[in-house]
């Protein structure tokens, strides 16, 4: 039975009156869904009226009239594009620069040309629609103009230049590499044929790739140098890139000395050798570096004549065993062998 004042039923008020506890604890299920309907609602605020900001490098593409090619002085091929507006929006700007901003002007006659920029000027491809377009993000070129050199177009053949970031394997390098095919015909601006004078490729990530020999299909840069030209062609070559160990060599002192047993020597001769010798090893950089002189074995073969009266003999070592595959050794200092009466 339950106490005077008490029901027997829902839990202990602990001294507060009947009516604290009620509305404290009334319609507890209610209140918990209004608070996270509350919360819900004041996060989609907050990012709705929360601001953001953004850098971005874009690339420029510049629209020269008919017969004509360009070249961007200042500041060069890309731009600095500063970015601000709601969090929301500009998550979204973003995720889709990350296809492609780019910067597109239109400049009209030839030489020098000072092109002002604009934030109508920027264009997220694909499309070719303003990025601002339904977007409520202010942007603020980090430049307020560019300078064009407008020249008259040639044609030609030029060579592919293969670039790659050099990023190896620790102890290799690049053998050999080239393109298929090696020349391609293009349209760009005359003095584009004399400097460089070659068309590169975009840059090749090798990403710390070992020995070995690689083929892959890489893209030809469209606007090298702030340069743009058009490709008569395919606009990818295959590069083929052969990568090999770095070769060594190292001298290594202290290699123990072996004397061959030769059973057909006099049995009243005992010989003796000095203990250790030099030795040159060669191979690839990194399994020389770990090649142990202690425990490698320097043989030596004694001769079989030896007089009445033995003098003592300086010897190479016809053979050095414990090397790691790939390793050899290319030559070793003499050792003394000295015969003994018994």
């Amino acid at each position: 039975m339950a106490p005077a004042g008490r029901t027997g039923e829902g839990p202990d008020p602990a001294g507060l009156p009947r009516r604290a506890f009620d509305f404290i604890f009334g319609n507890l299920r209610d209140k918990v869904f209004a608070l996270l309907a509350a919360f819900t609602i004041y996060v989609y605020v907050s990012q709705e009226t929360s601001t953001s900001s953004g850098v971005l490098q874009v690339p420029v593409e510049v629209v020269p009239p008919a017969g004509v090619m360009y070249t961007i002085l200042k500041p060069g091929p890309q731009v600095r594009l500063e970015l601000v507006g709601p969090a929301r929006e500009m998550d979204r700007v973003l995720a889709a620069a990350r296809q492609v901003v780019r910067v597109k002007l239109e400049v009209a006659g030839t030489g020098e040309r000072e092109v002002p920029l604009a934030s109508s000027d920027f264009r997220l491809d694909p499309g070719n629609t303003p990025v601002s377009a339904g977007i409520s993000v202010r942007y603020r070129p980090g430049y307020e103009s560019i300078l064009v050199l407008l020249q008259e177009a040639q044609e030609g053949w030029l060579p592919v230049d293969v670039v790659h970031d050099g990023d190896l394997a620790e102890g290799t390098r690049v053998r050999s590499m080239g393109s298929q095919p090696s020349h391609v015909r293009l349209r760009a601006p005359r003095d584009f044929f004399r400097n460089p004078g070659r068309v590169p490729t975009v840059l090749i990530p090798l990403a710390r790739r070992g020995a070995g020999d690689y083929t892959v299909p890489v893209a030809l840069d469209r606007t090298p140098g702030g340069r743009a030209v058009q490709l008569d062609g395919a606009d990818e070559v295959m590069v083929h890139l052969a990568i090999e160990p770095v070769p060594a060599r190292r001298a290594l002192t202290g290699v123990p000395v072996y004397l061959l047993q030769r059973p057909d020597l006099p049995y009243r001769f005992r010989l003796s050798v000095e203990t250790t010798c030099d030795v040159v090893v060669e191979g690839p950089q990194l399994l020389v570096a770990g090649v142990d002189a202690a425990r490698l074995k320097a043989l030596v073969d004694p001769e079989r004549e030896w007089g009445p009266e033995p003098v003592p003999q300086d010897l190479s070592p016809f053979h050095v065993e414990g090397l790691p595959a790939g390793v050899q050794w290319v030559e070793a200092s003499e050792v003394s062998v000295k015969a003994e009466p018994r």
